[in-house]
């Protein structure tokens, strides 16, 4: 399948569970090896562009790119404060 940056800009890039990552907005071409290396996402207008590598696309419908689960940007887990009581236990010097 051949494809014009236009015709890639219009496409919406989905995981293979079907999660919506956003627009390809533009991509990162290699001039050496004459291909695409990298592909700019963006999803909605405020939002951060981030990059999907090539060996990330598992390929290509109408108006989709899908994307393996694993380019999906991943949450931080706020690291849970574990409220576990705290009881110090005396200790006895001994001198000599």
């Amino acid at each position: 399948m051949r494809l014009s940056l236009k015709q890639l800009k219009k496409m919406t890039v989905k995981t293979m569970s079907d999660m919506g990552l956003g627009s390809v907005t533009d991509i990162i071409f290699d001039t050496d090896g004459q291909s695409v290396v990298q592909y700019e996402v963006k999803h909605g207008f405020f939002e951060k562009e981030y990059l999907i590598h090539r060996d990330q696309v598992s390929g290509f419908e109408e108006y989709v790119m899908r994307v393996y689960d694993t380019a999906a940007p991943q949450e931080k887990k706020k690291k849970e404060r574990l409220d576990i009581p705290v009881h110090p236990e005396p200790v006895a010097m001994r001198e000599e």
